[in-house]
Protein backbone atom coordinates (compact mmCIF):
# COMPACT_ATOMS: atom_id res chain seq x y z
CA UNK A 1 0.00 0.00 0.00
CA UNK A 2 1.21 3.34 -0.79
CA UNK A 3 1.38 6.52 1.50
CA UNK A 4 -1.42 8.34 -0.40
CA UNK A 5 -3.63 5.28 -0.08
CA UNK A 6 -2.66 4.75 3.74
CA UNK A 7 -3.63 8.53 4.81
CA UNK A 8 -6.73 7.99 2.92
CA UNK A 9 -7.89 5.05 4.01
CA UNK A 10 -7.19 6.19 7.78
CA UNK A 11 -9.00 9.13 7.12
CA UNK A 12 -11.95 7.34 5.88
CA UNK A 13 -12.52 4.57 7.90
CA UNK A 14 -12.18 7.53 11.31
CA UNK A 15 -14.55 9.47 9.05
CA UNK A 16 -12.94 12.41 10.05
CA UNK A 17 -14.91 12.95 13.44
CA UNK A 18 -13.39 10.26 15.93
CA UNK A 19 -9.86 9.94 17.38
CA UNK A 20 -7.27 9.05 15.29
CA UNK A 21 -5.08 6.10 16.17
CA UNK A 22 -1.69 7.17 17.06
CA UNK A 23 -0.77 4.79 14.06
CA UNK A 24 -2.94 6.73 11.81
CA UNK A 25 -2.36 9.94 12.41
CA UNK A 26 1.76 8.71 12.27
CA UNK A 27 1.05 7.42 8.63
CA UNK A 28 -1.04 10.47 7.68
CA UNK A 29 2.04 13.07 8.78
CA UNK A 30 4.67 10.41 6.62
CA UNK A 31 2.19 10.91 3.93
CA UNK A 32 1.85 13.88 3.41
CA UNK A 33 5.47 15.12 4.07
CA UNK A 34 6.48 12.57 1.31
CA UNK A 35 3.57 14.18 -1.18
CA UNK A 36 5.27 17.37 0.01
CA UNK A 37 8.90 16.80 -0.64
CA UNK A 38 7.72 15.13 -3.81
CA UNK A 39 6.12 18.45 -4.89
CA UNK A 40 9.55 20.12 -4.25
CA UNK A 41 11.89 17.16 -5.80
CA UNK A 42 13.37 16.56 -2.86
CA UNK A 43 14.17 13.25 -1.15
CA UNK A 44 14.81 11.86 2.32
CA UNK A 45 18.48 11.73 1.68
CA UNK A 46 18.26 15.93 1.08
CA UNK A 47 18.43 16.34 4.86
CA UNK A 48 15.70 19.10 4.60
CA UNK A 49 13.70 18.72 8.09
CA UNK A 50 10.01 18.63 7.91
CA UNK A 51 9.29 22.39 9.60
CA UNK A 52 11.26 23.66 6.71
CA UNK A 53 9.54 21.57 3.95
CA UNK A 54 6.01 23.13 5.67
CA UNK A 55 7.10 26.67 5.81
CA UNK A 56 8.58 26.71 2.29
CA UNK A 57 5.19 25.26 1.08
CA UNK A 58 2.83 26.99 3.66
CA UNK A 59 0.75 24.71 4.61
CA UNK A 60 -0.52 23.11 8.22
CA UNK A 61 -0.26 19.51 9.13
CA UNK A 62 -3.52 17.51 8.35
CA UNK A 63 -3.60 16.13 11.37
CA UNK A 64 -3.67 20.27 13.22
CA UNK A 65 -6.73 20.71 11.06
CA UNK A 66 -8.89 17.28 11.90
CA UNK A 67 -8.49 18.48 15.40
CA UNK A 68 -9.24 22.13 14.68
CA UNK A 69 -12.46 20.65 12.81
CA UNK A 70 -13.17 18.63 16.08
CA UNK A 71 -13.07 21.61 18.50
CA UNK A 72 -15.50 23.29 16.42
CA UNK A 73 -18.29 20.36 17.09
CA UNK A 74 -17.53 20.30 20.72
CA UNK A 75 -17.62 24.34 21.29
CA UNK A 76 -20.97 24.64 21.77
CA UNK A 77 -21.36 21.80 24.36
CA UNK A 78 -18.58 22.99 26.27
CA UNK A 79 -20.49 26.59 25.86
CA UNK A 80 -23.38 24.72 27.64
CA UNK A 81 -21.68 23.43 30.37
CA UNK A 82 -21.11 26.58 31.59
CA UNK A 83 -24.00 28.04 31.89
CA UNK A 84 -26.46 27.69 35.14
CA UNK A 85 -27.67 24.76 36.26
CA UNK A 86 -31.49 25.38 36.24
CA UNK A 87 -30.59 26.29 32.47
CA UNK A 88 -29.08 22.74 31.65
CA UNK A 89 -32.05 21.04 33.53
CA UNK A 90 -34.61 22.86 31.28
CA UNK A 91 -32.75 21.55 28.05
CA UNK A 92 -32.10 18.26 28.98
CA UNK A 93 -36.05 17.71 30.19
CA UNK A 94 -38.02 15.80 27.80
CA UNK A 95 -41.84 16.16 27.03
Amino acid sequence: MNEVEACIRCCVTRKYHQNLTNSCVQRMQVAEMGMLRWMYGHTRSDKIGNEDIQNKVGVTSTVDKLREGRLKLFRPLTKDMTLDKEVRRSRIRVE
